[in-house]
């Protein structure tokens, strides 16, 4: 998922991101609906994370946004990253939560994720991939009950979507104040991705939440709001 802020101001470039990010697990259950301009879940195909970025200009553009922020956790990464190459010139800054320039899905949950789309019963990942040891089981059933009505299809999509996705020759290339966060107990997206942003693009800084897995955001929110703010209170003023 991705959220765009509107940069103009500082205060209104971090309420809007940070409120629409943690909000996200409050929309998870919508997923299967949630559409870019001219495209839906259904048909999506990996080659169109890079029409999604151009999705964000279009939504940024219409709203009446010169300048923004993009923040993409996972997937939504992809689609920051994405956006990022394609339209650097109108942001202000980059956020990339959980995720990594190069996404690949370990063959086990791909064949589960196959195996759930083809049955139609959601196969649960092991917790150990996604979550910190210390995550709080009503943490993890919060996220699976708000998830529990994503079509299986679409999961599974999901994860050829990330499979597929490589922009590690691209990095070099973003030119903007940038901030990668990861969970230190991410599997899903380990600390090496986050390492790898880094140290390939020129404005990069990191950010490791302790005792969190690939939903840091949700496991830690207040030490991730707080690095956070750090991040897009150092935003030049425009």
């Amino acid at each position: 998922m991705t959220t765009l802020a509107k940069a103009n101001k500082k205060f209104a470039c971090y309420y809007l991101t940070l409120c629409v990010l943690l909000f996200l697990s409050t929309i998870l259950k919508a997923q299967s609906q949630m559409v870019f301009p001219g495209t839906s879940w259904e048909h999506r195909r990996p080659s169109e994370l890079g029409l999604k970025g151009s999705n964000l200009e279009q939504l940024a553009e219409s709203l009446g946004w010169d300048r923004f922020v993009v923040a993409g956790h996972s997937l939504g990464g992809a689609i920051a990253l994405a956006a990022a190459v394609y339209h650097m010139d109108m942001m202000n800054g980059l956020m990339l939560i959980d995720t990594g320039a190069r996404l690949r899905v370990h063959p086990d949950i791909l064949k589960d994720a196959r195996k759930a789309a083809q049955t139609g019963k959601p196969i649960p990942l092991d917790r150990s991939w996604a979550y910190a040891n210390s995550t709080p089981q009503i943490i993890i059933d919060d996220i699976d009950n708000k998830t529990a009505d994503i079509d299986p299809w679409v999961t599974y999509r999901d994860w050829i979507c990330d499979d597929s996705f490589d922009f590690t020759t691209r990095l070099k290339d973003i030119d903007v104040p940038a901030l990668a966060i990861c969970g230190e107990e991410d599997k899903l997206t380990p600390l090496k991705y986050h390492q790898f942003f880094q140290q390939k693009m020129p404005q990069c800084q990191l950010a490791v939440i302790k005792n969190a897995g690939h939903w840091s955001y949700v496991e830690q929110p207040e030490e991730f709001k707080r690095v956070v703010k750090e991040f897009l209170d150092s935003l030049p003023a425009l």
